[in-house]
């Protein structure tokens, strides 16, 4: 049996970026990599032009790690910062800053809409889940990102993309704005992403996923050992799956991959036998979640075409493989398998999966991991939801809002509250979970 390790990566070919890149070199410096340093010295005035979130005194004496630091120091401030607000460890400057987050503002922190700036929806939905993470979001408004950025790592923007996103996230939670765009956002995540480039409809979970991958890039703590290389987003968001592969002779491959999410099938349904006149039986044409991590994990059996090359038979074989979640996430986003992509029948699978927004997730029985002692109960924070077809649709986001509690739905520049009542629904395509 062996065994081996393999790290997920979700980049795109960086030479097609490259060539697209140098077609608009003659954009602004700040959209231009080799100049970096000056785009981000721009981000800087930006940032003081924007109003900042004020914190009180108790926490404007807190230290801050330089960006100086060597290293070590900077993954350990990370997994320190990570250890006080993602396992719920009492903190008592946390606990300040949320008091301070709760103080009355003009507009309610958080319930503010984005701007479409041209068939953006799906990008508008993305950023609005990702928002309404709390982990992400209070470590970007207690603390400057500036002191973790990665400006020296190619297969991000520099830190230009977490720059951004940071402006964006502080405006959005400010208490002063109602409306407004994510257009640097969208800059820099098509700089690796060329399809996001224009203002063709797009897919949110694909826009989601460039966006944490680039991110993670950006604020990634180099590091000696491979292990240790981390960031902020992977101690949030990345979990990991084990993958046993057992070929016809009993020889097993096992390796273990990093996940950013979880895409999960959606199974078929029988076809209804035919209803007697009269006979009373309802037919249930529904799905539940469990159904659907039920769909993920089972055996696949590996034959034709889908042959596995096993070492010790040196030929390929017929196989059996299973995916079994080993490590699951803090936060656990979640993508319910809609999309045929088959450009004939261009179809969209419309099933009501059932999925639970009053009570908890419980993922005990699918973490194959019999060491894992963490919590597995896991409650909905946020679900992009897509009405229309492949062809044409629209995106919003229903979110929870960690400061009120109370569900609201974005639509673009709409935001309005809602009953939870109202978030079952066969347009959701998104959910995002967070451990309780």
């Amino acid at each position: 049996m062996s065994t081996t390790k393999r790290k997920n990566c979700h980049r795109e070919n960086q030479g097609a970026m490259k060539a697209d890149h140098n077609l608009d070199c003659s954009t602004p410096s700040k959209s231009c990599i080799p100049c970096h340093s000056r785009s981000l010295a721009s981000k800087q005035s930006k940032r003081s032009r924007l109003d900042p979130i004020v914190l009180p005194t108790q926490l404007e004496e807190k230290t801050i790690v330089p960006a100086t630091k060597n290293k070590q120091d900077n993954v350990k401030s990370i997994r320190q910062s990570s250890e006080c607000s993602l396992q719920n460890i009492p903190c008592e400057t946390k606990n300040i800053f949320r008091d301070f987050l709760l103080r009355p503002t003009d507009v309610q922190r958080g319930q503010c809409g984005l701007r479409n700036i041209g068939n953006t929806c799906f990008m508008n939905s993305a950023i609005q889940c990702l928002s309404n993470v709390s982990d992400l979001t209070e470590y970007i408004l207690e603390n400057d990102v500036t002191t973790i950025l990665n400006t020296t790592n190619d297969l991000g923007t520099h830190g230009k993309l977490a720059l951004a996103y940071a402006d964006l996230i502080q405006n959005m939670w400010s208490g002063k704005q109602t409306i407004t765009e994510g257009s640097l956002v969208k800059r820099y995540v098509s700089e690796l992403s060329p399809r996001f480039a224009g203002y063709s409809q797009q897919d949110s979970h694909e826009f989601l996923n460039v966006l944490l991958d680039a991110l993670h890039e950006d604020l990634k703590q180099d590091s000696d050992i491979i292990e240790n290389e981390i960031s902020l987003i992977s101690e949030i968001f990345h979990g990991q799956i084990r993958s046993t592969v057992t070929c016809t002779c009993g020889e097993p491959l096992i390796t273990f991959d990093s996940i950013s999410f979880l895409a999960l099938p959606i199974p078929k349904l029988p076809l209804p036998p035919p209803r007697r006149k009269n006979s009373g039986i309802s037919i249930k044409r529904t799905v539940t979640l469990q159904d659907c991590f039920n769909e993920l994990f089972k055996v696949e059996t590996l034959r034709e075409n889908g042959q596995w090359f096993c070492n010790k038979c040196d030929c390929l074989m017929d196989a059996e493989k299973k995916l079994e979640l080993w490590t699951p996430p803090q936060v656990l986003i979640l993508q319910l398998k809609r999309f045929t992509y088959d450009l004939s029948s261009n179809m969209k699978i419309q099933t009501l999966v059932e999925y639970p927004f009053d009570s908890s997730l419980d993922l005990g029985r699918f973490i194959a991991d019999p060491n894992y002692s963490g919590n597995t109960h896991y409650e909905l924070v946020a679900i992009s939801s897509h009405t229309g077809s492949l062809a044409g649709g629209h995106y919003t986001t229903y979110a929870k809002n960690f400061l009120t509690n109370k569900w609201l739905h974005f639509n673009d520049e709409i935001v309005r509250e809602v009953d939870e009542k109202t978030l079952l629904s066969a347009n959701t395509y998104l959910l995002v979970y967070r451990r309780q």
